[in-house]
């Protein structure tokens, strides 16, 4: 069993979502990205060595952004439910928390995606409270960006995105406030990734994932939390479709981690959480 717990999909909304950054996003990846069918989608999944996935959306405040919408992520896990867990996102700029309620209790997402450089606010915002209260009461895991962006990455200005809202130590400020609430810091917050592997020691409600990164470039350290203090805390994503989730679990296991570290890594820790919804 592998779960993902970061995938993104490969459809014409994840396009129009990024508008004129999709192009320099997949550039920064080098992706062979192309746009598929729910059906498609589901067998390269599959195909890659996944038996559940994590389906996140992406929504953008930026100018020329637009967003996955809950409806669509709702649409691709009807069409292979055993496969597709869905999460939801958020508008700030409407009544975003009778959008989620929509989501959750209509539509029966299952979490909450947070991409605070792309919905420009920071994890420990105030108006993010309704959010997590909303989370604390029905028992939604929540994964937010941290770190680093492969969006407007090599573009003048960075697209208009702002790298310190990435910062990892915003969500110790809300780990904090809701302990019973999951935080997933997608990215494992590089280039802050100390102050990561710190807030996800310190808060026994907060994981990291590994997605978005090649494994043999994952800094030493990391790998040593990975497979030690952090071991039952770390979940494996790939930030399908910008990077191959084989190529990220064949190189997880070319890295010297103890064999009950891959299980805990690749399905365990995962199951954990998803046992919960």
């Amino acid at each position: 069993m592998i779960i993902d717990f970061h995938v993104h999909p490969p459809t014409n909304q994840f396009i129009s979502t990024l508008g004129e950054l999709f192009e320099p996003t997949v550039k920064y990846f080098r992706a062979n990205f192309k746009v598929s069918d729910y059906k498609s989608f589901a067998e390269d999944l599959k195909n890659e060595g996944i038996t559940k996935a994590i389906l996140l959306p992406i929504i953008s405040h930026l100018k020329g952004g637009g967003r996955i919408e809950n409806e669509h992520i709702k649409e691709i896990c009807n069409s292979d439910p055993d496969l597709f867990y869905g999460f939801a996102s958020f508008d700030m700029n409407k009544d975003y928390l009778s959008e989620l309620k929509y989501a959750i209790n209509e539509l029966g997402l299952k979490g909450i995606k947070i991409h605070p450089q792309l919905q420009v606010i920071r994890p420990d915002d105030e108006r993010l409270k309704k959010v997590y209260d909303f989370a604390d009461k029905y028992n939604l895991p929540i994964v937010i960006h941290t770190g680093i962006t492969g969006i407007g990455a090599n573009v003048k200005g960075g697209g208009g995105l702002k790298l310190d809202f990435g910062r990892p130590i915003y969500i110790d400020n809300v780990a904090s406030e809701y302990p019973n609430v999951i935080f997933i810091m997608a990215h494992f917050g590089w280039p802050w990734y100390e102050e990561a592997l710190a807030v996800a020691y310190h808060k026994a409600n907060v994981y990291i994932d590994i997605s978005g990164w090649s494994p043999k470039y994952i800094p030493n350290v990391v790998i040593r939390y990975m497979d030690s203090l952090l071991q039952d805390r770390t979940l494996f994503g790939s930030d399908y479709p910008m990077i191959r989730p084989s190529r990220i679990i064949n190189e997880l296991k070319q890295i010297n981690l103890k064999e009950q570290t891959i299980k805990k890594i690749l399905y365990e820790n995962a199951l954990k959480i998803l046992n919960k919804l």
